[in-house]
């Protein structure tokens, strides 16, 4: 279902052990209006305010490792606060959470904690904890307007950040469907942060068993779980499916399965025209684990749904963190997920990012 733009969450302050929005109906959520993060830390641990985790105000993220990632890209990668986003003239950007400028879209009864420390790296972290309700929505976003009002085509867009799910999420999780990116596209360029009529390019956790999710990306909810042909759309995880998260590190039928408390770097690439790279386009994740081993990269064309057509523009990333169908987790400390620092948004480049510079050891 396609979310009903009309309505939208606007949150307080994201950093407080206990923001909440007001719930929202069924259906997708409201495309959220980002609500900065500003106020005093959760944790213990202090931030600078603004600029770069590791080095104060003026350090940057350094570009991906050379030996992962294909792309073309400056020897930095600036990071900063959410409101200097501009994909135009810098179109490789990293948001830093240390900088306390970022959007969150957290409705009643889920919340979000700021952490100053806690990251792979020692930097700061934004935990989410999901709802505990069908129907509802929790993460970072949204992340609007990348395409500044329709004045920048974006057709290719690769996101990176680094997912880490807590001790008792998996087991407490039972549900069918969890969105966890969500992307909006749009067949013309126009004004408006996020104006609707596109398409919904999204990688997907889904109930495989208890204790066991399975990972896919879709193109809206048709979805695929695997890289074996066909590549048939399957509306649940088999256990052919790529990857998955348990309660857990061991394999399932020979594929990767990781436990809690460990971090993975997630990239997700949508290109959403006809490239030599990708004639029929794509939507692509590629998930590493801090010794290198890719845990998948799996793939399907832009027109897995044979609805859509090539030529979208890329407007928004409504959800990183995402929506939930069938949301019955237990309200509990330990029942959370993490993002780290610097979630990196790159427009128009060729390639991949690769993981963030010192996450591979």
């Amino acid at each position: 279902m396609r979310l009903p733009l009309a309505l939208t969450l606007v949150c307080g302050s994201a950093i407080a052990v206990s923001t909440a929005c007001g719930s929202e109906g069924g259906g997708d959520p409201a495309t959220p209006s980002p609500s900065s993060s500003s106020s005093s830390s959760s944790s213990s641990s202090s931030s600078s305010s603004g600029g770069d985790a590791e080095g104060g105000t003026t350090a940057s993220d350094a570009s991906a490792d050379g030996s992962q990632g294909d792309g073309a890209l400056p020897s930095t990668i600036p990071s900063g606060p959410w409101a200097a986003i501009n994909l135009a003239t810098t179109p490789a950007y990293s948001v830093s959470l240390a900088a306390r400028d970022y959007p969150v879209f957290v409705p009643n009864p889920s919340h979000h904690e700021y952490r100053a420390t806690g990251g792979w790296d020692g930097g700061p972290v934004a935990r989410i904890y999901p709802p505990t309700v069908d129907q509802s929505a929790c993460g970072l976003g949204g992340w609007d307007n990348l395409w500044r009002n329709g004045t920048l085509a974006i057709r290719k867009l690769n996101v990176r950040f680094e997912l880490l799910l807590g001790p008792t999420l998996v087991q407490n999780w039972t549900g069918q469907d969890w969105k966890f990116f969500i992307a909006h596209t749009s067949p013309t360029l126009m004004a408006g942060g996020d104006p609707g009529g596109g398409e919904r390019p999204m990688a997907n956790f889904a109930f495989h068993s208890t204790g066991t999710l399975g990972w896919a990306v879709g193109a809206g909810t048709v979805k695929n779980f695997n890289r074996s042909p066909p590549n048939a759309p399957a509306y649940s995880p088999v256990d052919t499916a790529d990857f998955f998260m348990g309660t857990t590190n061991r394999t399932l039928n020979g594929k990767p399965v990781v436990g809690p408390n460990t971090w993975v770097s997630v990239e997700i690439e949508i290109i959403a025209e006809a490239t030599t790279e990708a004639p029929n386009g794509r939507i692509r994740s590629v998930l590493r684990k801090r010794d290198g081993a890719v845990l998948t990269d799996l793939a399907i064309p832009w027109t897995y749904d044979s609805n859509w057509t090539l030529g979208d523009y890329i407007a928004t990333v409504q959800l990183i963190g995402g929506y939930w169908n069938d949301a019955t987790n237990a309200a509990a400390p330990d029942n959370y997920y993490e993002i780290a620092d610097r979630i990196t948004f790159a427009a128009n480049r060729p390639g991949l990012l690769g993981p963030r510079e010192g996450f591979v050891q």
